[in-house]
């Protein structure tokens, strides 16, 4: 392939295709499932998991700092974040939330939970994955930032699927 100079006087519409790299959607995704931390929790390559069925994940956060007690429910399928959510998924973002609710409550019978999402670029793994805590979260500055205003809640990250989706 020749490197295009751009200080050569190049006319855009001379520019050849063979100048760029051809984008290829699918195989991003595919390595991205690849290095994804919760594809391989998915595929049993650690013992973390608490829950699992054919379309759902749940299992416990490494930072158990944060709460009580810290679980994260997720889609087997890869889905990248919740900007990536569309209308046919809301049928799945209930199931997340049923199953982190039946999960959490069977664990934690009586105690108050907290549900929530982050949203880019607030998101530390890019895994679709729902926040399940058991309160109080820990007072200390970034928990309560991080886990409290900057955690969206299922209710309202169907809402935006919905606006988007009109």
């Amino acid at each position: 392939m020749q490197k295009l100079n751009i200080n050569s006087g190049n006319n855009i519409n001379n520019i050849n295709q063979d100048n760029f790299k051809k984008f290829d959607g699918a195989k991003i995704l595919q390595e991205a499932e690849q290095h994804c931390v919760f594809c391989s929790i998915i595929n049993h390559e650690s013992e973390q998991l608490i829950y699992e069925d054919e379309n759902v994940v749940a299992f416990k956060d490494i930072n158990q700092a944060s709460a009580k007690y810290h679980m994260l429910v997720c889609p087997k399928k890869h889905i990248i974040n919740v900007n990536y959510l569309e209308k046919k998924d809301i049928e799945l973002l209930n199931q997340i939330e049923k199953i982190g609710q039946k999960v959490i409550q069977k664990l934690f019978p009586g105690e108050e939970y907290r549900f929530g999402f982050h949203k880019p670029p607030m998101v530390s793994v890019d895994h679709l994955h729902l926040h399940v805590f058991v309160l109080p979260i820990k007072n200390n500055f970034i928990n309560l930032i991080q886990y409290g205003n900057l955690l969206h809640s299922v209710q309202s990250v169907r809402e935006d699927i919905q606006q988007i989706n009109k």
